[in-house]
């Protein structure tokens, strides 16, 4: 049987590998191709795999569609496997912002543009917001905080979030 497995992840691996430039996940379920690696330990990307991280990766594009189907990977700090992977099928990113333990991403969409944000509360990782917007979402940073303010595509509602980097949130509308 672990042959057989092993066998079947060599044959995608092999499979992918033109269209894979960077094959760094050794997780069976982790997209190929690591884009990046965020994390709240400036210079050392050897520390940062110690640290708690997000990772950005993309599996292989759809042509037909032209879409990709793109992860967020967020790891607590020391994990051998990741705490959360958000999966999406986009067209790409729009805007991002991070402060320390706080991402936030407005996602290229059809009608609709997705809003995320990753949010580490004690060191765990969990999604604080997910919404979609038709008009667009104003991220505002600053050292200690991110607020969104987006229109909500559903009841199309004015909402304002903040998160602050202590993982905290405040929530307006």
């Amino acid at each position: 049987m672990k042959r057989c497995h092993s066998l079947l992840v060599l044959l995608a691996v092999l499979a992918c590998f033109p269209f894979c430039p960077q094959l760094q996940s050794a997780q069976p379920n982790l997209c190929p191709n690591l884009i990046a690696i965020l994390t709240t330990v400036p210079g050392n990307l050897d520390a940062g795999y110690a640290a708690q991280r997000l990772e950005i990766r993309q599996c292989p594009v759809d042509i037909a569609k032209r879409l990709g189907v793109f992860q967020l990977v967020a790891w607590p700090a020391n994990a051998t496997t990741p705490a959360l992977v958000y999966e999406t099928e986009e067209a790409g990113f729009y805007q991002f912002a991070m402060i320390e333990g706080v991402y936030v991403f407005e996602f290229m969409g059809g009608t609709a543009q997705p809003v995320l944000a990753l949010v580490f509360e004690n060191g765990i990782p969990k999604i604080g917001l997910r919404a979609s917007t038709m008009s667009g979402a104003k991220i505002i940073s600053t050292p200690t905080t991110i607020t969104i303010e987006y229109i909500d595509s559903k009841d199309s509602k004015l909402y304002r979030r903040q998160f602050h980097k202590s993982g905290k949130t405040q929530r307006k509308g």
